[in-house]
């Protein structure tokens, strides 16, 4: 049995889906109502992201997780995934994360869905640093809500597939109401959940899945200057990457290079290969 899920089918409470649902959702929900309440006003638009939205905005989420954790399912946060020494894996996460990106933005450039310039300025330094640092809690948030409870709890009461989709379903249910959406890009959002199942599943650990998603949301604004799910980074970008009029199906046009076939051909790609890693499990 996989890691992951021998951990939470020791927990003292499985909930059966719909609850698992609900409480996910409302871990979500209310962590952000809470950082409304400690929102530190009249800041810059870059820190305010960072501050208010980023870090406060998602830092209660885990905290919620952690606290029922603790008091319903009498079990660690670590069960779910945040073993000792994981900097490894998270730092090899956060690369790959870049990586991968990187590689959706080429392609696009390579098929005329986008052009590029260099248009980064010294000033943009401040919000370039603070962004990510707001961006790697707002990635743990959303990783340890779907990827270290709702997965492990599922696959330990069910099955993974069941868990797999479910997870993923919750996460694009989620994003759903962001700017510019488009059916192509809530199917990405589920690849991308299907791909960060497995990719925690294969490594039986939180910590690499972190670091991936807050290395993918940061490059995408703060680095080619693309749209995060359909919002725009304030503070500059190293790169200034357009969209070209016509070419939605490769830029992502409003929401922003997820919102492309290219980034689906990605996770797919990620999909395929994070299986094939895999040992302990089947799928």
């Amino acid at each position: 049995m996989n890691k992951l899920i021998k951990e939470a089918s020791n927990a003292k409470y499985i909930p059966n889906i719909l609850l698992v649902s609900l409480f996910s959702l409302s871990f979500v929900i209310i962590g952000s109502m809470l950082g409304i309440l400690i929102t530190v006003p009249d800041l810059p638009d870059f820190l305010s992201l960072s501050i208010n939205d980023l870090t406060l905005g998602f830092l209660p989420t885990i905290l919620l997780v952690f606290l029922y954790m603790k008091v319903v399912e009498k079990r660690s946060y670590r069960t779910m995934g945040f073993e000792k020494k994981g900097y490894k894996k998270y730092l090899y996460g956060f690369l790959f994360g870049l990586i991968l990106f990187s590689i959706a933005v080429i392609l696009s450039i390579i098929f005329g869905g986008m052009t590029i310039k260099l248009s980064f300025q010294t000033s943009f330094l401040p919000a370039i640093v603070t962004i990510l640092l707001g961006f790697l809690i707002q990635g743990a948030a959303e990783e340890v809500v779907f990827r270290g409870w709702v997965l492990p709890v599922v696959g330990a009461r069910y099955n993974l597939k069941v868990a797999i989709i479910l997870s993923s379903a919750l996460f694009a249910f989620l994003h759903g109401l962001n700017p510019g959406i488009t059916l192509l890009s809530v199917i990405n959002l589920v690849l991308f959940g299907v791909f960060a199942a497995v990719y925690a599943l294969q490594e039986e650990s939180l910590w690499g899945i972190c670091g991936f998603h807050s290395a993918w949301n940061w490059i995408q604004g703060s680095v080619f200057g693309v749209k995060v799910s359909g919002t725009t980074v304030p503070g500059g970008s190293i790169f200034i990457t357009t969209p070209v009029e016509s070419k939605d199906l490769i830029s992502g046009g409003a929401f922003g290079i997820e919102g492309s076939i290219l980034c689906s051909v990605v996770f797919v790609v990620g999909i395929v290969y994070c299986i094939k890693k895999m040992k302990s499990i089947k799928v």
